[in-house]
């Protein structure tokens, strides 16, 4: 038995050693990361077990630990990847709505047509997102630093509304709302076309409508 496990260790060393030769540490991250959105985005973070994060990476169990300090840690820094992914892509769409001669609505429905296409489109990261950002994960462990990474964002917005609104929170709605459409989008409860998109963008709109600056002003002239 003795003689089994130390040759079983050996095995082991070797295999792992012969990865390591053959794959960096910035690869093998990437390789669980995208396992872990692949497994989470379809069946949920319960059924992400290590053997199965593995065995999607094709990797040894081993190099979970070698990358992350367990398998809560890989969710973590899963979900950050794609948030901070998401929030760039906010900004690189967001020249849109600074164009003052196009009608206020007419950019806003723009710039949600793109960041709608861009969640529908990446259904294996939306899903994971939400898996993540609805589970005891996110409160626990990344609701600051989801903050964080849309610090820029919300500071990039706030010149469009009025002072007293919560911009942050104000997108936290938003996001609440397109995200729970793109996963019934996804779970087959409604179609992938222009009707469902207009829904979700008038619903979204006449929430934020009173709040815009310059919407509020129009509203004053006219009083």
């Amino acid at each position: 038995m003795f003689v089994a496990a130390i040759l079983h260790l050996f095995v082991v060393d070797d295999y792992i050693s012969g990865w390591g030769n053959s794959v960096n540490q910035q690869q093998m991250r990437a390789a669980l990361i995208d396992a872990a959105i692949k497994i989470v985005s379809r069946d949920g973070l319960d059924k992400a077990t290590t053997k199965r994060l593995a065995t999607e990476a094709g990797l040894n169990e081993v190099y979970i630990y070698r990358s992350f300090k367990d398998k809560e840690d890989l969710f973590v820094k899963t979900f950050l990847e794609i948030n901070i992914e998401f929030a760039a892509e906010l900004i690189t769409h967001f020249e849109i709505l600074e164009k003052a001669e196009i009608e206020a609505e007419t950019r806003c429905a723009f710039f949600f047509w793109r960041i709608w296409r861009l969640m529908v489109s990446n259904r294996d990261k939306t899903s994971y997102f939400a898996h993540y950002y609805y589970s005891p994960y996110f409160t626990k462990y990344s609701s600051e630093e989801h903050r964080n990474s849309y610090a820029a964002v919300v500071e990039r917005f706030k010149p469009f509304f009025l002072d007293n609104v919560d911009v942050f929170m104000l997108l936290n709605h938003i996001s609440d709302v397109m995200l729970s459409t793109a996963v019934k989008v996804f779970n087959g409860e409604l179609e992938d076309n222009e009707q469902t998109a207009e829904k979700v963008f008038n619903l979204v709109y006449r929430a934020v409508e009173p709040l815009l600056l310059r919407a509020s002003a129009e509203t004053e002239s006219v009083k």
